[in-house]
């Protein structure tokens, strides 16, 4: 052989595995074992699953053939709904979807799980406002999550003084979050000596569930409140009012229905010192100041309405 013979044998080979190596990409299959749906549409699931890879940065070999990665999606049918599962060198990915219509959402999701290593959930980074499936728009529920309650407890004021608290308000919860709208959250103490109360007249805070799937779960949170206090210390009332800092942790049961119980631990912390002026005080003391945090054990429950589903008759 010349050696331009083998030059141009050598500069062939160079472009045939440049050439295959820039065709080198990812490869999508259908498990065929576990699948149910019918051939068209496992061909069109492939075909969405492939286009959510090439969306999102991953290179895709579409005939199969010198794969640098295998994904494999099965896609399970029952009754309208299906279920899709999605398995890559990364791990594996599931979906609940009310309609096969709502895959190329769903692989939207999954393969930004996939990619990114972040799980996959209804308020997390593989969810944009254009990828959201029909189970996300409108979760179906077993219980309400709009509920008033009452609380029943006991608390503690700064000064020394405990007494018995209460409360009332209105929560809505979603799975992770709750958001919390709260009066008349007051403890007090009155006997012949002595005469505490300190509260707040309307709060409103933000909780963290821990375990937002389950039927219990430990939460904890904080906002704003305002309120005020009124508390004798040495013959003295001291009063004052504005906003307060609240912190809240707790523990809540019957997630799953439209009653619920809850215990809780609440902290006020007030942005604002209690005040005593009076120039005509018989104990030797016209004026001082006092901070009165408050921080009350309560026992509470709440009840809401459970979810509708409307049903239209078309003739």
């Amino acid at each position: 052989m010349t050696h331009r013979a083998a030059l141009l044998a050598f500069t062939a080979a160079g472009l045939l595995l440049a050439t295959r190596a820039a065709a080198a990409g990812a490869c999508v299959e259908v498990d065929a074992d576990r699948d149910t749906l019918s051939d068209a549409e496992r061909a069109a699931a492939r075909s969405l699953l492939i286009q959510a890879l090439e969306s999102n940065g991953q290179k895709v070999n579409g005939r199969n053939g010198g794969c640098t990665a295998v994904y494999r999606v099965a896609n399970v049918r029952l009754g309208n709904s299906v279920s899709t599962t999605v398995t890559g060198p990364q791990g594996t990915r599931s979906m609940q979807l009310r309609a096969v219509e709502d895959l190329p959402n769903a692989y939207d999701q999954i393969v930004k799980s996939l990619v990114s290593g972040q799980p996959l959930s209804n308020s997390g980074a593989t969810v944009s406002r254009d990828n959201v499936t029909a189970n996300q728009a409108a979760p179906r529920r077993a219980a309400a999550d709009s509920l008033w309650y009452a609380r029943l407890g006991y608390g503690y004021i700064g000064n020394g003084a405990g007494g018995p608290a209460i409360g009332l308000g209105y929560r809505y919860e979603l799975d992770s979050l709750g958001v919390d709208l709260s009066f008349i959250n007051l403890t007090f103490q009155n006997n012949s000596n002595k005469t505490n109360i300190s509260g707040s007249w309307i709060r409103l805070a933000a909780y963290y569930f821990a375990d937002p799937k389950s039927d219990a779960s430990l939460y904890a949170g904080g906002g704003l409140a305002w309120g005020g206090s009124a508390v004798t210390s040495g013959g003295n009332t001291y009063s004052g009012s504005g906003i307060q800092g609240e912190l809240t942790v707790g523990y809540e049961f019957l997630r799953a229905s439209t009653i619920r119980l809850f215990v809780q631990a609440d902290a006020s912390l007030p942005f604002y010192n209690a005040t005593f002026n009076d120039s005509f005080s018989t104990t030797g003391v016209t004026s001082g100041s006092r901070y009165t945090p408050t921080v009350v054990v309560s026992l509470g429950g709440s009840f809401g309405r459970s979810n509708t589903i409307a049903v239209h008759v078309v003739p």
